[in-house]
């Protein structure tokens, strides 16, 4: 940074084999209206020429790091660990910052006196060549906790002051869902602050790592990540906020997603299983008429198609 000066944003980009969108990534931040920024790319053990397309940017502010394959965790922590930023930012490599991206954030950070807080912004989803907006909550009404568990936060929306950094951490044991279990913890302390602005943008395509895990589902599987969520659950700065009704119910919002899932791959059986699934675990779902809409809205797709 020039004159050693400190910046407000540290921007951590995990990558691995993404050579074809990381410079997007990178440019995307470069096209900020907000400059006082660095960006930490930390290289999980590539093969491809991803390091050549970050070191192409002739830019002081973009450091890149190298480390052996250890997985996206691992990089995350390593790129917290390397940041001076007073606030950290996420941005995985394959999904892009929207050009007022960082200008909200810093108009939310300013008004709150600069807070040692955890931020998120709306953000869109990019799939087959359409955007989507996801849905942000009118207000959040529940306990922080049951907020992000309940509302799935993805790290490029993501801003938290970096003292909170001192106490929590990604966790390698829960990929996938490493994010919700380091949220979880936060919101026990720092309840999130949600800005009404839709910021940047997620990119589904087909070798992304949430399709890349859905794929691998089975029967034999599908529960991985729910038993690695009950770990965080049972944690000391955790319990407390949450209760069993909670996790019914989120059990049956689990299920629910890999039945919609199934629609999709075209598979019957899984579908029929996890609505069992979905009605066992929370059986308040079977009173539910939004449940049997999305189904028939489900089925009337899987027909057409």
């Amino acid at each position: 940074m020039e004159n050693n000066r400190i910046p407000l944003f540290s921007i951590i980009i995990p990558t691995y084999n993404r050579a074809e969108f990381i410079t997007h990534a990178i440019q995307s931040i470069i096209e900020q209206l907000v400059n006082d920024w660095e960006v930490i790319v930390v290289d999980d053990g590539s093969t491809d020429n991803t390091r050549d397309k970050v070191l192409s940017f002739d830019d002081e502010r973009i450091k890149y790091v190298y480390q052996n394959n250890q997985e996206r965790s691992v990089a995350r922590n390593r790129g917290i660990k390397e940041a001076n930023g007073e606030y950290i930012c996420f941005l995985d490599s394959d999904d892009w910052y929207l050009p007022n991206h960082l200008v909200e954030l810093r108009k939310n950070i300013i008004k709150n006196s600069y807070p040692i807080a955890f931020f998120y912004t709306g953000q869109y989803f990019y799939a087959d060549g359409k955007y989507r907006r996801k849905h942000l909550q009118e207000k959040i009404k529940m306990n922080p906790v049951e907020h992000v568990l309940f509302y799935t936060i993805y790290p490029t929306s993501v801003c938290i002051h970096k003292n909170i950094f001192k106490k929590f951490s990604f966790e390698t044991y829960l990929i996938p869902a490493e994010d919700r279990g380091l949220w979880i913890q936060i919101a026990t302390t720092y309840p999130p602050i949600q800005i009404d602005k839709y910021t940047c943008v997620v990119n589904l395509h087909e070798e992304s790592t949430t399709r890349l895990y859905t794929n691998k589902i089975t029967l034999k599987n599908y529960d991985d990540e729910l038993n690695k969520l009950k770990k965080v659950f049972n944690y000391d700065i955790v319990k407390d906020y949450v209760t069993n009704e909670m996790i019914k119910k989120y059990k049956g919002k689990y299920f629910f997603y890999y039945m919609h899932d199934s629609f999709h791959k075209r598979q019957p059986g899984y579908i029929i299983y996890f609505f069992i699934k979905h009605i066992i675990s929370y059986p308040k779902n079977i009173f539910r008429l939004k449940t049997y809409m999305t189904v028939y809205n489900m089925m009337k797709n899987y027909s057409r198609d």
